[in-house]
């Protein structure tokens, strides 16, 4: 059983409220896209999970064997310093050209994020995720043979909405 279908390249991310009151994701009004992405900086991670054996006298197999669940997230980085990208990932407020940093150590946001392959063979992959921890990191670099980078790592967490909901859902799309 083989298919055609690729996942290559990014095309485009947004992030959006977490939606808590109602199902599924946000319209598409409500994401905000996040441009100047770096090359292959984006990947949604799927670990496998662990695992814990638990052993008895006089056997090389385990007795019981008790699973526990892996992380997933999705990490990506952008080159652009646009205050509205720097509050997203990093906290904070900002005006039209002023970014301030928050007065607390840890800063983290719930949203929704969307992330579409670029196509291959007519067709593109969408991944929804209705609920994520966002983490932000930047390197910003001050030096002439690179740019500054700000960073997005999003904890794949629980819908809200589990009866109707799913934490990640992947949609083949038309390209």
């Amino acid at each position: 059983m083989a298919s055609d279908y690729r996942l290559i390249g990014l095309e485009s991310i947004a992030l959006g409220p977490a939606m808590v009151a109602t199902a599924g994701m946000p319209t598409a009004g409500q994401l905000t896209s996040i441009a100047n992405i770096v090359p292959d900086s984006c990947s949604l991670i799927i670990e496998q999970p662990g695992k814990t054996e638990l052993m008895v006298e006089d056997s090389e197999y385990a007795d019981i064997v008790t699973y526990q669940p892996a992380a997933k997230y999705i990490e990506f980085a952008t080159r652009d310093m646009d205050n509205q990208v720097m509050v997203l990932a990093l906290g904070g407020t900002s005006t039209a050209t002023l970014w301030r940093a928050p007065r607390t150590g840890t800063v983290t946001s719930e949203k929704s994020v969307r992330a579409i392959s670029k196509a291959y063979g007519g067709q593109k992959f969408r991944f929804d995720i209705v609920r994520a921890a966002v983490r932000g990191n930047a390197d910003l670099k001050f030096t002439k043979t690179e740019s500054g980078m700000v960073g997005f790592t999003c904890d794949i967490l629980r819908p809200i909405q589990g009866a109707t909901d799913y934490p990640i859902t992947r949609a083949r799309i038309s390209g």
